[in-house]
């Protein structure tokens, strides 16, 4: 089974989705929220997979943590999107690592129009060079990136369960 993958980055405030049930790529999406920081409002490090300072999903203290069902209860896309991150941190960070690797590094399919910012540990400019150049590459059957990344992804667990479990009641949001 391939994961169909449709991404924005989810660093340094932008955030990218994914669509494993949809059988082509889609557009990228990108929620650019600035500066990432976290809950104390300390500046976190950008090249960290981390949430969308927008992100409104909250723990009250005592309370269950969050699961993938918590995050389909969110109101918008984007904040549904962001219960995943949390969810699935260590999941989101082999897909970033994989990706980053291809997009950057030798021969670096964007590396080029992301140099000041994915490579750079950077957000994506919306509509951009480089979030055109991530789309393109994980473009299921075409990309450069997409069978590095979705293999990578396939392999951990906590990666495949953000894609296949968590992102897609996202996707009508």
């Amino acid at each position: 089974m391939k994961l169909v993958l449709t991404l924005a980055l989810m660093t340094a405030g932008c955030a990218t989705a994914v669509n494993p049930s949809s059988g082509d790529a889609g557009a990228a999406v990108s929620n650019d929220a600035g500066a990432t920081k976290d809950s104390g409002g300390k500046k976190l490090d950008a090249g960290s997979p981390t949430p969308d300072s927008g992100s409104t999903t909250t723990v009250e203290a005592g309370g269950p943590p969050p699961d993938d069902s918590t995050c389909a209860g969110e109101g918008t896309r984007n904040d549904c999107e962001q219960c995943c991150l949390l969810v699935h941190p260590s999941g989101y960070g082999v897909y970033h690592a994989e990706l980053t690797t291809c997009a950057c590094s030798s021969p670096g399919a964007c590396a080029t129009e992301c140099a000041t910012e994915l490579c750079a540990s950077a957000a994506t400019t919306p509509g951009g060079a480089c979030e055109t150049c991530i789309t393109a590459s994980l473009t299921q059957g075409s990309g450069a990136c997409y069978d590095g990344v979705s293999n990578a992804c396939q392999a951990d667990v906590d990666c495949s369960a953000l894609f296949t479990t968590c992102i897609p009641p996202c996707e009508g949001k």
